[in-house]
């Protein structure tokens, strides 16, 4: 098992789908990422999402 304190990721902000499903497997939003992303012939923000072990841990708990 990895003992890391937080993971974190990076998706465009227009990807609403990609950032719905991170959202319900536990991640938030962190930061905004201005112009991070160039394509289709412009830049595009990104949001930055993380999750913290004790995040993960709580969320992911089993009940005996």
């Amino acid at each position: 098992m990895l003992n890391l304190r937080k993971v974190y990721l990076i998706v465009d902000k227009s990807n609403t789908a990609a950032i719905h499903v991170y959202e319900k497997c536990g991640f938030r939003h962190e930061a905004e990422l201005i112009e991070e992303f160039f394509g289709n012939g412009s830049y595009h923000n990104a949001l930055r999402m993380c999750m913290f072990q004790s995040e993960f841990f709580e969320a992911n708990r089993r009940i005996d």
